[in-house]
This record gives structure tokens, sequence and C-alpha cells, in this order.
């Protein structure tokens, strides 16, 4: 956790995330923070790659809490990833600030500003 109101999700270097694992993490996040409602900074590790399956029910997970996300940050290291996640906050971009970056301070000075 980086702050009582920030939340960090990291992702391993060099896996393949897969809808068991977003459902797996989804359950600790929600046991770890009570629910409460917080700003995340989700960081995808290098050469990390998220299935379709996974990046769509990870929409839907953030849909069922969009009450709860103040704001979220992506930090991606590829080109890839940057695609990635350009896909995801299409989805959610009207539900709650969100957006991706490739430097990690600009994507706290950015959480900071909510």
């Amino acid at each position: 956790m980086l702050n009582k109101r920030t939340v960090e999700i990291e992702f391993l270097d060099e896996i393949v995330v897969e809808t068991n694992g977003v459902r797996e993490a989804y359950r600790i996040l929600d046991t770890f923070t009570n629910k409460e409602r917080l700003k995340k900074l989700v960081i995808i590790g290098k050469l990390t790659e998220i299935t379709k399956d996974a990046r769509l029910l990870i929409v839907e997970e953030n849909k069922q809490r969009q009450e709860k996300i103040i704001a979220e940050a992506i930090l991606v290291n590829s080109f890839a990833q940057k695609l990635s996640a350009n896909f995801y906050i299409l989805f959610l971009k009207n539900i709650y600030p969100i957006q991706f970056f490739t430097d990690r301070l600009k994507a706290e000075l950015w959480l900071m500003e909510y």
C-alpha cells in the first residue's frame, strides 16, 4: 500500500495473467482493503501479458467496484502493454479517472490529484 488511500497492485515480470489469477487478485484486494474506497496504482511487469479474457474480467470487476475506485494509474513497460491499456481504458474512462504511464513518479503524482 502506497498510503492509506492508495493500493499498489504489481504483476510479476514475464508472466501471462489469466482469469483465475484475476479472480484471486480481486479476492485478495477486497480482503486487504476491506472494500474501502481507494486509488489504485497497477504495475504491469516487464514482458507480462494479460489474456483477452482476463482483460475483460478486469473491466467487469472494476465496473462492479466503481463506487470504491477513486482513480487508477497503470504503469506499463512496452508498446504492447500500452495498446492493452488503451483498450482497457476505453471501457472505464467515463466511470472514474484512469490513465496509463511509463513513468512511476508521474503516475504517483497524477494519483495525488484525486
